[in-house]
């Protein structure tokens, strides 16, 4: 292989990781968007049953 098929390669291995990456921040951004809304419904869901006193529940 000469110089620049080894540069031609190696630049298509760049490009490969540069997609990989922008791929996984992606989903990055998608966990914490999620790991929020969760975090604020435990919230809620705690703050709920922070000032309840009695919990029952009904069989249809």
């Amino acid at each position: 292989m000469s110089e620049k098929e080894i540069t031609t390669i190696t630049n298509l291995q760049k490009e490969i990781l540069i997609g990989n990456i922008g791929d996984m921040h992606a989903r990055l951004e998608t966990i914490v968007n999620e790991t929020d809304y969760l975090r604020a419904n435990f919230t809620a869901m705690k703050m709920v049953l922070d000032n309840t006193t009695e919990i029952t529940v009904k069989n249809k």
